[in-house]
């Protein structure tokens, strides 16, 4: 079975971090779910400069 939900990066800001996380809608007006979790983005640029725009291709 195929899932039609799109699938979002979402950033949400912990201290003074920015957390990276894939979430799908729930409908209009009706908020996100968190998927799952893929880490601090500058714990991922450390990794790969492009981290952010690797993740937004796929």
């Amino acid at each position: 079975m195929e899932s039609k939900a799109k699938l979002h990066i979402m950033k949400s800001k912990n201290k003074d971090k920015i957390y990276l996380s894939v979430c799908k809608t729930l409908g209009f007006g009706k908020g996100y779910k968190r998927i799952v979790g893929l880490g601090y983005l500058e714990e991922l640029e450390k990794l790969n400069p492009n981290a952010l725009d690797i993740l937004k291709q796929n």
